[in-house]
Parts: structure tokens; sequence; C-alpha cells
């Protein structure tokens, strides 16, 4: 890697880490608006489609985001219909990944699955892409990052709040590491009064201020060794960089992806191997849905 190459890498990383110390925003969609929307829409509608285009109308002014959005919701709801249990993915790093380029946080997701497959339930994942994998996705990723996701967690709380009006027996688990951790636990924020929304949440950055629900599971330790990112143990990460250049691949120990590029952070990853993973996810699953 050329020594320019490096620097623009370490500027891009130190102006991140600054936007999400610096900068706050409160929501532009409460918990309480989201609710007045779907309570608006007809309990038992002739047309789901036109409810969906409805709910879609009070989220975006064009009229091509509005048809995506009420195609997305539709293929949704038919795709957990017969369903006990909708998981969403949602990536770490910048939210640019898709679920199959992600090396680690999917067997959770897998994990979880077989767990609620020995509970007596049918699941299936769906998955939730924050941004596009390029720079300007990185950079809408970094403003909505500063702004605790104003923009993006509404979408994904509008989306589950419909499943659950329109499907009396599904339940939703929404996942996510990292920024996908505090990513999820914005949108639960936004359905705080939905008892039918869970969420298993990994290695929120230390820095994140947010509440945490009574149907959360919050991990900081993957049972191997603490999160360091999670913990704030600055010291930790500079010391596992100090000898090391940033790699395109992730280190087993940990990272954090910024673009194309990670640096070690040492904990700061979650397999379903990892004894601590399985051991809470699985009792946290049995605690809530046991039979």
């Amino acid at each position: 890697m050329k020594p320019k190459s490096i620097t623009t890498l370490l500027a891009v990383a130190v102006l991140s880490l600054g936007l999400l110390w610096l900068f706050y925003s409160d929501k532009e969609i409460t918990a309480n608006e989201l609710q007045q929307w779907i309570d608006s829409l007809e309990e038992n509608p002739e047309s789901l489609r036109g409810q969906a285009c409805e709910l879609a109308t009070k989220l975006f002014d064009n009229p091509d985001q509005r048809g995506k959005f009420a195609e997305e919701l539709i293929e949704t709801y038919s795709l957990a219909k017969d369903k006990d249990f909708l998981l969403v993915y949602n990536t770490g790093g910048f939210g640019g990944k898709p679920m199959a380029a992600d090396w680690e946080w999917p067997s959770v997701l897998y994990g979880v699955q077989s767990i609620l497959s020995e509970l007596g339930y049918a699941s299936i994942i769906v998955e939730h892409q924050r941004a596009e994998d390029n720079i300007p996705g990185f950079l809408g990723e970094v403003e909505q990052i500063r702004d605790y996701y104003s923009a993006k967690a509404p979408l994904l709380a509008a989306k589950v709040a419909f499943l659950t009006r329109y499907n009396s027996r599904l339940r939703v688990i929404i996942t996510g590491r990292s920024n996908g951790a505090v990513f999820s636990n914005e949108v639960m924020e936004l359905l705080e009064n939905n008892p039918r929304v869970y969420s298993i949440q990994a290695g929120r950055s230390s820095w994140y201020i947010g509440s945490k629900s009574e149907r959360t599971l919050l991990m900081d330790n993957n049972g191997i060794m603490p999160d360091a990112m999670a913990r704030g143990d600055f010291l930790a990460i500079i010391r596992a960089n100090l000898t090391r250049l940033p790699t395109t691949y992730p280190p087993k120990e940990g990272s954090k992806q910024i673009i194309k590029w990670f640096i070690e952070v040492p904990g700061h990853t979650y397999k379903w191997e990892h004894p601590g993973v399985q051991s809470q996810v699985k009792a946290f699953l049995e605690e809530n849905f046991a039979k």
C-alpha cells in the first residue's frame, strides 16, 4: 500500500470517528408518530397493497421511492405469511456489505434459526441493506451515524410495524453487529410499544448512548475476549495496529471496516461458534420463546 493511500485512509477514519463523537440530532420521526401512521391504516383492508402504498406516502415524497418501498413491503409480507418469526439481517461496518459477503454475522442468524426450529417455530431470514457499497453510500452512512439513523431507522421500523399489524402470528427479531447494532437499537426505540419485536445486538460502540429494551439481547463479549470497541478500550486497538497496516480482509481477532479496508479491533467479532455468542443467544431465545 502506498503511503498516500494509508494517509488518506487514516484521514477518513479520523473524520468518521470525529463525526460520531461530536454530533447528534434528534429523530425526525418519533415512536408515537409512527404508531399513529400504522393505526390510521385500515385494519382489514380489501387491498393490502393499497395500505402499503398509503404508508409509503408518509415516508417518501418521490413516487419511485414510494413504489419501491411498497413493493418490498408486500414481497416481505408474502415471504413471512406462514412463518412464526422474521429474522432481519443488517450488516456491520458502513452498511454496504450484502449478507452473502459477510463471513461473520450470518452464522448467528442461522444459529438463531436452528434454535427456533428446536423450539417448534418456523422462521425466515430477510436482508436489510442500509447503504450502497460505494463512496456515496459510505458518506451517507457516516452522516446517518452522526444523526443516529434518523432517516434510515424509520424505514425499517415502518416495515416491521406494518408486517406485525397485518400478520397477527408473526414475531420479528432485528439483528445487527457493530454499526448494525446501533441501527437495530434505533429501530427498536421506534418500536418500543410493539411487544412482538425483539432484537439481538453485538458490539455496539462504546460512545453510543441508547436505551436497552427488555426485549433486546446486547452482547459485548464473544466468550473468548471482551470487545475493545464496545468496552471503549482504545489502547488495545492502538496496540493491535501499531505493527500492521490496514488490510482488505478482516482479521480473525476482530475488525472495523472503513470502505474496503480493515483495522484490527480485538474481540470485535461475533460468530455462532464463539462460546459466549451461542450461549447468550440460546438463553435469550429460550427465556422469551420456550413453549
